[in-house]
């Protein structure tokens, strides 16, 4: 049976931080967690951590439209 998927997606990888922990536990509880952030050795680091999956795509944190849409279609 497939878990349920959660996708987090920060534009920054350090505001994952604040979610550490929560990320295993929730993943102990029968959830696939995937983090998506800005390329940043810390998001590896984390999802190391945490034990979850993570995906690198560069997210523009002001308001572009067209940034928006690419990242979207990277995802």
């Amino acid at each position: 049976m497939l878990k349920p998927r959660i996708v987090h997606i920060f534009s920054e990888a350090v505001t994952a931080k604040f979610f550490e922990n929560q990320f295993s536990y929730i993943q102990q509880n029968g959830f696939d967690i995937t983090i998506v952030a800005s390329p940043n050795p810390l998001l590896k680091t984390i999802a190391e951590r945490e034990k979850i999956q993570y995906k690198e795509i560069k997210i523009v944190r002001s308001i572009s439209p067209i940034s928006d849409i690419i990242s979207i279609f990277h995802l």
